[in-house]
């Protein structure tokens, strides 16, 4: 009687183990063949689409930057940036453009590097970029203006690895004394040596800052 009391509860013991770990690897996923956009995307049904889960999961969205995304679905930008703030940031950064004396989201193109994979058909990719500013075949990548309407429809194709906002250059002039001085106390050993580091010359190798 001892034995069947014993083998009925770790019987009972499996069971509610089987259980327990069936219901913690459900998943609500949403099939990416469900998402509707296409080179005419239509940015509001995008967003719809969105926020409602629906393109999560799209290889083509997990191919593009944060930002880009945001771009596309402001409701994933933080609490306390406002969608225009996000558009406007960009704008400002030299990252997007208004076209054609448009000034809403579907008139305007953002510059991107666009990083392509071996076997890459360039033509496809190009057809869909509205100007191209810079080409690094040898590197598989190149730099493009692309209109956000055709954003995902670039990222769609096979040639194309990922796709990430062309952060454009800081640059400052004049006298600089940056953080690294005090935290690895070089502001101590010019003053125990007596040295300022005048007459030094200092190299710097760059692909160069466009001013403009």
């Amino acid at each position: 009687m001892i034995e069947i009391m014993r083998y009925s509860l770790i019987f009972l013991l499996l069971i509610s183990t089987v259980i327990i770990t069936a219901s913690e690897q459900i998943i609500i996923e949403m099939d990416p063949k469900e998402y509707t956009g296409s080179s005419a995307i239509d940015l509001g049904a995008a967003r719809k689409e969105l926020s409602q889960g629906k393109v999560r999961n799209d290889p083509a969205l997990q191919k593009l930057s944060t930002d880009l995304f945001q771009l596309l679905h402001p409701e994933k930008l933080p609490e306390l940036i406002d969608p225009e703030l996000h558009v406007q940031a960009m704008a400002d950064h030299g990252q997007l453009r208004f076209l054609e004396g448009r000034t809403s989201l579907p008139g305007s193109a953002v510059h991107v590097y666009i990083y392509l994979k071996n076997g890459y058909n360039i033509m496809a990719v190009e057809q869909l970029c509205h100007e191209v500013t810079n080409r690094k075949l040898d590197y598989f990548y190149l730099s493009a203006w692309v209109k956000v309407r055709d954003l995902v429809a670039l990222a769609s194709l096979e040639e194309v690895r990922t796709i990430r906002t062309v952060m454009p250059p800081v640059y400052y002039t004049g006298t600089v004394t940056t953080q690294g001085d005090t935290l690895h106390k070089t502001a101590q050993v010019r003053e125990d040596y007596n040295q300022g580091g005048s007459q030094i010359r200092v190299g710097v190798i760059t692909d160069g800052v466009t001013h403009r």
